[in-house]
């Protein structure tokens, strides 16, 4: 049983068009017809899924050759009306009966071995193999936990200051998800945000999130009202339907709040890979106030392009250039051309990880404005925070 998923199909029909799209399935359809036997089954499950099943294989080392012509094969340009597509599939295999004995157990496994190929680069195949399993066991447990963690509230913020460089105010903070699981282990972001992504609850999590923020920015004294929070949104949060961007704007409003005290982080990834609905959700929130972040520049390869195409208010510099910027010319140069460019095109300037004097010295000679790290504070709860207020 394979199981293939077309490789970015989504922006196709996004940029061309479904009448585009609905041709490059058939022209795949028969492509993968042409490459298999008369005994085996290609068939369409759905949007750009498909399965194919292969009959009789006299030894399972004869599938790569299989899997090679069709790689091969999807690899040639389809051409519509003058346009060039290029079409690339990730593909899951699972063997009947090694891997599963029924048709749903065949299914679900070489649709695990797909993902396996989507999360180490796409326009491949890989094996069915009992890690997979594995990986999918715990990825259920984690969902079923976050589930329960939203129900119990097990989730809480910490805040990290943001700081003036040169006076020593603090101006911004970030707020930091943390989980204290039932068994009182604290997981950070790293460790589940990815499969809340995947399970959709990334939405209720974030809506809760920016919630909390709200309620903080009400408990702040009348002195330090001024003060923004960070938050930060993936992707996903933005392309789901269950994600509505007045809703937000309403929950302000209600509690008379002003989106400017909102800077939302987004990473350079997620400005690549927007799409329409993304771009329209984002361009809404800019437009009545939210600020926005460009958050770890300087880790990708799209930065130029979204700082361009993008109004952005901050620029956060990922703190691998702070920590050697005192040690690495190199490092220092980069991060004076970001400052530069930042403030070329209106942007503050962030340096995250700052953690020593020195640091802080530095990114002042390059012209970085404000600094977000241990030598000021880690992150901490809400009532340490409001504490740090009364110091800087």
């Amino acid at each position: 049983m394979l199981f293939v998923d077309l490789d970015h199909f989504k922006d196709i029909n996004d940029t061309s068009g479904h009448d585009v799209g609905d041709e490059i399935l058939r022209r795949v359809s028969e492509r993968f017809k042409a490459e298999v036997r008369g005994s085996d089954t290609v068939a369409r499950i759905g949007g750009d899924e498909f399965t194919i099943i292969l009959n009789d294989l006299e030894h399972p080392r004869n599938l790569d050759k299989v899997l090679m012509s069709i790689t091969d094969r999807l690899a040639e340009p389809i051409e519509i009306e003058g346009k060039v597509f290029h079409v690339s599939a990730s593909i899951g295999i699972a063997f009947y009966s090694q891997d599963a004995t029924s048709t749903k157990g065949l299914l679900m496994k070489a649709d695990q071995a797909m993902y396996a190929v989507k999360t180490q680069g796409r326009n491949g195949f890989h094996y069915f193999t009992q890690s997979l399993q594995e990986v999918a066991d715990q990825k259920m447990r984690v969902i079923s936990e976050l589930r329960n963690a939203l129900k119990n509230n097990q989730f809480y913020l910490h805040y990290q200051p943001i700081v003036d460089l040169a006076a020593g105010k603090i101006l911004h903070a970030e707020a930091l998800l943390r989980w204290k699981k039932e068994n009182g282990q604290l997981s950070l972001p790293v460790n589940f945000i990815e499969v809340a992504e995947d399970s959709g609850l990334i939405i209720e999590i974030g809506d809760w999130v920016f919630k909390q923020v709200c309620q903080f920015l009400q408990d702040l004294p009348s002195a330090n009202k001024d003060i923004s929070i960070g938050i930060n949104v993936s992707g996903s949060q933005f392309n789901s339907n269950k994600h509505s961007a007045l809703d937000w704007i309403d929950y302000l409003q209600e509690r008379g709040l002003s989106s400017s005290q909102i800077i939302l982080e987004v990473t350079e990834h997620t400005m690549m890979n927007q799409n329409a609905r993304v771009a329209q959700k984002i361009a809404l929130l800019h437009k009545v106030g939210f600020k926005f972040a460009i958050d770890n520049f300087g880790t990708g390869y799209s930065s130029l392009s979204a700082l361009r195409n993008f109004n952005f208010n901050y620029l956060k510099i990922d703190f691998s250039f702070t920590r050697q910027i005192t040690h690495s010319k190199s490092d220092e140069a980069l991060v004076r051309a970001m400052g530069t460019m930042g403030a070329g095109l209106g942007l503050y300037t962030i340096a995250e990880g700052v953690e020593t004097e020195e640091q802080r010295q530095a990114l002042l000679d390059v012209g970085c404005a404000l600094g977000q790290g241990y030598l000021f504070s880690r992150s901490v709860p809400e009532e340490d925070f409001m504490k740090l207020l009364e110091i800087f």
